[in-house]
């Protein structure tokens, strides 16, 4: 039986917010003292980069293996 997309893509987006939750209120405190204690997150494409940023705000330093050319493909970092 297959699983409706929508069903899959919010089982992602719920597995990454709980992996953020690790990064909760006191290690925002942390990371606003100390830059360097930000989570380090390696993201396979430049949408996941904007999103993971978004979400993760001060907490999460991401970096993407994928960037935009000039032409608009994706291209290795």
């Amino acid at each position: 039986m297959k699983k409706p997309l929508g069903r899959i893509v919010f089982s992602i987006i719920l597995c990454f917010v709980i992996c953020l939750c690790y990064a909760g209120p006191s290690r925002a405190a942390q990371v606003g003292a100390n830059k360097s204690a930000a989570m380090e997150i390696i993201v396979t494409s430049p949408w996941l980069n904007l999103i993971a940023s978004f979400i993760g705000g001060v907490n999460v330093h991401v970096t993407s293996i994928q960037e935009w050319n000039e032409e608009g493909e994706l291209v290795s970092a």
